[in-house]
């Protein structure tokens, strides 16, 4: 297990230092953007080459609802009734949103072919 963690060790030293060495050979005329939601397992001598952060937060519950409302404006009443989760991203918020649309239109359609 020891050997395992210093190869892992190892190759992470090696990566870190290659994308050093990209990003300090980069045009310096040319924009480098770069992301990441884990910000804190970023090497600090990397960290270093980037002239600027820009931090994004979490949507906070009246931003959600406001999106909640646009992404199911399009929708009948009846499938706008899901189940909002707040303390997500715009992205998860949309995916949960839509799963949860899918089978909300799902199980009307199986109540109609059934009572049909």
């Amino acid at each position: 297990y020891q050997g395992l963690n210093q190869m892992r060790k190892e190759f992470l030293r090696r990566l870190v230092n290659s994308i050093i060495q990209l990003i300090d050979y980069y045009p310096k005329n040319a924009l480098l953007i770069c992301a990441t939601n884990h910000v804190e397992m970023i090497d600090k001598a990397l960290l270093r080459r980037f002239q600027l952060r820009v931090n994004f937060e979490m949507p906070n519950r009246e931003v959600l609802d406001s999106y909640y409302d646009s992404l199911l404006a399009e929708f009948p009443e009846n499938l706008k009734k899901i189940n909002r989760k707040y303390g997500i991203s715009f992205a998860e918020a949309k995916d949960d949103a839509l799963t949860q649309v899918k089978e909300l239109l799902i199980e009307e359609l199986e109540k109609s072919s059934t009572t049909n």
